[in-house]
């Protein structure tokens, strides 16, 4: 499958107890017409952490709203989409 549009998200995690969790699920999602490229854990400050994510997906519709869906399914998360773009 040949890939169009790439997405930057990031990912607040809520309690941070709960990070390492959030990670784990976070790498095991399956999101359809959608390849999860990249996970990096980035520092904030105050030892509070995120996660970006950098994902793959197809110029068609309903494509975003799977991936906003699938991986703010995840508990304890919020979630924020930083850029689109066509690659």
């Amino acid at each position: 499958m040949e890939y169009n549009v790439g997405v930057e998200m990031v990912v607040h995690v809520e309690d941070m107890d709960n990070f390492d969790n959030a990670l784990k699920n976070i790498k095991g999602l399956n999101i359809d017409d959608a390849k999860i490229e990249s996970v990096k854990e980035e520092d904030v400050g105050f030892g509070i952490k995120s996660i970006k994510l950098f994902i793959l997906t197809l110029d068609k519709e309903g494509t975003m709203d799977k991936i906003e869906n699938t991986v703010s399914s995840i508990p304890g998360i919020t979630l924020e989409v930083t850029n689109v773009t066509r690659i």
